[in-house]
């Protein structure tokens, strides 16, 4: 019912607005002056129509999209977003976004990355865009063999992909199969190019535990440590943590991001236990809301 109310309420105003400007010269000047006006700028009347039909037709195509939304039915959120995927091969940013937070609120790991096996083939633009999302499929299912597999092409670059993310995740994921050569070496990548603050409290949390020195053997890894202890404490950490939660491989991570703070923000980290597996948020009692703040004004249209 609010869908439709804004819908119809935001016809009025558009038309209502369009009416006042239109006839205010009339208002003001009167017929015989305004006249001249319309009579030359008759276009603008095709130009309002054609923008008004678009918002309208795009509204109207996805209304059962938005009603679906408005209902907060997930279930059959998902059964529409896959029938856009998988029968029409039509889905838009913010539909997949939803499709992959409800994936990863139920636990479905195999369908998540069945999404991503569709998406690397039938859409490879969209995957490059969630392939950090995608690929918390693996993490589901404590496949490291598979997280590896899936950001292998990384392996021989030289420089960061995905802003890092996809580095670490590659590297995480060397180090749980065994390769701690190849996930050290990559670690130490992400220490020299690395930007994202998160990204860079997490390796270098790793490289601590791993190495006997207590900052990661580098003078780098001392600077940053240092300027991250005096820039934060435990509850401006956790905030921040708490903002970047839209992104679902971040949240993923929310866990790890805490304990890997809270160690760096002590004196000594040498002593820390080894950084545990990211894991899927845990259910609450909080309300489902897989779109995140901005679903309401997404779309599952190309």
């Amino acid at each position: 019912m609010k869908f439709k109310l804004i819908f119809f309420i935001f016809n009025a105003i558009v038309v209502f607005s369009f009416l006042f400007i239109s006839l205010l010269p009339v208002f003001m000047l009167g017929w015989d002056s305004a006249a001249p006006f319309w009579q030359q700028s008759w276009y603008l009347l095709i130009l309002f129509l054609l923008i008004l039909g678009g918002l309208d037709w795009y509204f109207i195509s996805n209304w059962k999209f938005f009603t679906l939304l408005e209902k907060q039915n997930w279930d059959a959120v998902q059964a529409y977003l896959e029938s856009r995927l998988f029968d029409h091969s039509r889905i838009g940013e913010q539909g997949l976004q939803i499709l992959i937070n409800i994936y990863v609120r139920k636990l479905d790991a195999d369908k998540l990355i069945s999404l991503a096996e569709i998406l690397k083939e039938k859409k490879p633009t969209q995957f490059r865009r969630q392939r950090l999302n995608l690929g918390v499929g693996y993490l589901l299912k404590d496949d490291y063999a598979g997280l590896a597999d899936f950001y292998s092409d990384i392996a021989d670059r030289s420089e960061l992909s995905d802003g890092g993310w996809a580095d670490w995740f590659w590297a995480f994921a060397s180090l749980k199969g065994g390769r701690q050569d190849d996930g050290l070496s990559r670690l130490r990548l992400i220490a020299d190019q690395g930007k994202d603050e998160a990204l860079m409290v997490l390796t270098f949390y790793m490289l601590s535990t791993i190495m006997d020195d207590e900052s990661g053997a580098s003078e780098h890894a001392r600077g940053f440590i240092d300027r991250f202890q005096k820039k934060h404490t435990p509850a401006s950490w956790t905030s921040l943590i708490e903002k970047r939660q839209e992104q679902v491989y971040l949240r993923s991570l929310s866990a790890v991001l805490q304990q890997a703070g809270e160690a760096l923000l002590k004196k000594s980290v040498a002593e820390q236990q080894p950084i545990a597996a990211p894991q899927a948020e845990p259910e609450s009692d909080q309300e489902f809301d897989p779109g995140g703040e901005q679903h309401a004004e997404g779309s599952d249209h190309d």
